[in-house]
Formats: structure tokens, sequence, C-alpha cells
């Protein structure tokens, strides 16, 4: 009974204790990252800040991510087939060939 009663006692001393944040197995370079902008004078060193924001930053900008870029894929389709239906094949346009005297030449080969 006594060892419930001390279980009992640093449980509520954990949750009374404000939470640490311990990170493992992140990279250096991202570890790094995450320091500096927690020295921003936005987060002043305020890590739970920060997680909260990213994760904010998360919740709110990756799942509707890729949305936006194909709605803009199909815009862009959208254009582009409005493009090849407003081009028109060039007109074949008669070439006329001349001789230096003036004289024409026909296409195959005659002259008039």
């Amino acid at each position: 009974m006594a060892e419930t009663q001390s279980n009992k006692e640093r449980i509520g001393d954990l949750l009374r204790k404000p939470a640490a944040l311990v990170m493992n197995r992140v990279p250096k370079a991202t570890l790094s990252r995450f320091h500096i902008m927690c020295d921003e004078e936005h987060f002043c060193s305020d890590r739970g800040m920060l997680l909260k924001y990213l994760i904010d930053f998360h919740d709110g900008i990756i799942p509707s991510g890729i949305e936006h870029l194909e709605m803009e894929l199909l815009a862009l389709r959208e254009q582009i087939e409005l493009l090849k239906a407003s081009k028109q094949e060039p007109s074949k346009k008669e070439i006329i060939r001349t001789m230096l005297n003036g004289r024409r030449i026909e296409q195959n080969g005659n002259t008039k």
C-alpha cells in the first residue's frame, strides 16, 4: 500500500510540474533549425509555443496543400486547351518564285 501511495504522489508531482520537451532521434540540421526558430523574438525561447505553431501550421497548410496545386494544374490545362483551340494553322500561302528577269517559276519547275 505504501508503494501505491508513493506512485500516486509521483504521478501528482509530475502532473504539477511543467512538462519538459524531450526530443529524440531528430536530425541535427532539423534540431538546429528548431532552436534557431525558438530563439526568434516571436517565440522568446518558448519551445512549447513553437511546437504549437508548427502543429497549427501543419494542420492548416499541409492537408490542403495539394488541393490548391491540383486546382492550379487544372486551370493551366484549361488555358493550354484554349490556346490549342484558338491556335489557327498558318495559312498555306502560295510561294511565288521568280527569276531575276521577273519570270515566274512554277512548282513543277516550268517557267511562265
